[in-house]
């Protein structure tokens, strides 16, 4: 696991390098492993896991001390400044808890009808639990670059509307005689890797396009936070706080 200090340095371009030539960079250690297991078990305690409200799930930064805490930590901003600039906004925050056959389809977090630039922006995932082959994130490095073209010739379609609506994040399905060149993003405990919003990637390969989901095969239980953090002057629209608990919402200045 590569270390990621909270000041420039070797580590940082590196990192910065990756991001720029690949689309993503990581993964890197946030918080020490007990730490985040312990929030794992807090989240799981306290919230319910899947089958707690949806809206108990987002934005949790602005009421919960240990969320806020968690998307604080150093080597997350260290990162997220030395890609967006020195000011940034946190204006979402995801707990995820991922059933192993569950999960989301190839996408892009172009939130396309939420943020005045989809671009101004970077996705942070961070895993709070051991993540598995069969139960992680998968990218396409590189195909933060590929355009409409390039998706369709590995096989990638784009799901009708979804590039508008509540959120804005282009949807895919994809052929399964296409080109498929696939990273899974296996974490432990308290690691986070940062990715460019057009990075492709998702949690299930789906190669419908009416999403047929399928069984469910078993399995432990990925718990996660995802965090998407804008530069500070990327308006971020209204209909980014929907779908939250009724409180002021707001973006919070890192």
């Amino acid at each position: 696991m590569q270390a990621l200090d909270g000041v420039a340095g070797p580590s940082l371009a590196a990192a910065r390098e990756q991001f720029r030539a690949e689309g993503y960079a990581g993964p890197f250690r946030a918080m020490p492993e007990a730490e985040a297991l312990a929030a794992a078990e807090t989240l799981r305690r306290e919230v319910g896991g899947s089958d707690a409200p949806f809206a108990a799930r987002r934005n949790r930064h602005l009421d919960w001390p240990l969320i806020d805490g968690i998307a604080r930590a150093a080597p997350i901003l260290a990162l997220a400044r030395a890609l967006l600039g020195p000011d940034m906004v946190l204006w979402r925050s995801q707990m995820f808890f991922m059933e192993t056959g569950k999960g989301l389809r190839w996408h892009r977090d172009q939130y396309l009808t939420l943020l005045a630039d989809d671009t101004r922006q970077v996705s942070v995932h961070l895993s709070l639990s051991r993540t598995f082959a069969d139960n992680c994130i998968r990218i396409v490095p590189g195909s933060h670059a590929f355009g409409r073209g390039e998706l369709a010739a590995r096989g990638f379609r784009l799901v009708p509307g979804s590039e508008g609506g509540k959120y804005g994040a282009p949807n895919f399905w994809r052929d399964p005689g296409g080109q498929l060149d696939a990273l899974p993003m296996l974490l432990e405990p308290g690691t986070f890797f940062v990715f460019h919003p057009r990075l492709l990637h998702g949690s299930r390969d789906v190669t419908t396009p009416d999403d047929v989901r399928p069984k469910l095969s078993g399995g432990p239980v990925r718990i996660g936070l995802g965090l998407r953090i804008a530069a500070a002057d990327n308006a971020v629209l209204p209909a980014a706080f929907a779908e939250t608990l009724p409180r002021p919402d707001r973006v919070v200045a890192f």
